[in-house]
């Protein structure tokens, strides 16, 4: 089972801050972050990025 840590954009300070959210679903994830402007990890490792307007783009480490 994956778990799934959210980070959102503090707009007043420009920096991603941990949302404090837990999920164990990728749908979870999905459905938490469309909408904000998050980065999602998956397992610890950098997964995708949502913005505010619905859309997500993956991102990994190189």
């Amino acid at each position: 089972m994956s778990s799934f840590v959210i980070y959102t954009l503090d707009a007043p300070s420009d920096t991603f801050k941990n949302l404090h959210v837990v999920v164990s679903s990728e749908q979870d994830a999905r459905n938490t972050a469309t909408g904000l402007d998050a980065l999602v990890f998956k397992d610890g490792q950098p997964w995708k990025y949502f913005d505010s307007h619905g859309a997500s783009f993956n991102i990994s480490e190189e």
